[in-house]
């Protein structure tokens, strides 16, 4: 257990992370801020108690998560934004048999400015706020910024409770 984070990554190059557990720490589990077109890729990945986000992702690049777990957590489950220290929103965003279940805000929460895909994705109703919430629209307050699509599909049995907002 920390008192901060389990884990930082401040890069500008491409970042992998793989069979990596994020447990009881009192802020993220895992923040991984990226402001370069440099993919982000985690797989086999869990973030649970911790104090805010499970997972936190700045990206501008391209993200790609598959087997994530993310419950638990203060904040959201698993957050895929822009980077803090600045670029822009995720280029494109792909999740892949990864849960999402009983966050204290949202199971997972996206904003992209490219397409989304999630495949095989399960949150529960046990979320704070929504199970999945997803904007591709990055309203400006005159007009979207962002054109990416939202796609959403089963490879097998998949959970209800997806709030889904591509724009406001």
């Amino acid at each position: 257990r920390n008192d901060y984070m389990g884990a930082m990554v401040d890069t500008r190059g491409v970042v992998t992370v793989k069979n990596s557990t994020f447990v009881e720490n009192g802020d993220f589990g895992l923040l991984v801020d990226v402001p370069t077109a440099a993919a982000v890729s985690l797989e086999n990945v869990q973030g649970a108690f911790n104090g805010e986000a499970g997972i936190r992702i700045g990206a501008s690049g391209a993200v790609t998560v598959r087997n994530a777990i993310n419950f638990l957590n203060d904040g959201s489950g698993m957050y895929i934004t822009n980077p803090w220290n600045g670029g822009l929103y995720p280029s494109a965003v792909s999740i892949y048999g990864s849960s999402f279940p009983v966050n204290d805000v949202n199971g997972l929460y996206i904003e992209a400015r490219g397409n989304v895909l999630l495949s095989g994705i399960y949150s529960t109703s046990g979320n704070g706020g929504n199970g999945v919430l997803v904007n591709t629209c990055l309203w400006t307050g005159t007009a979207c910024a962002g054109t990416g699509t939202v796609t959403l599909t089963s490879p097998g049995p998949n959970t209800s409770n997806f709030a889904y907002n591509s724009s406001y």
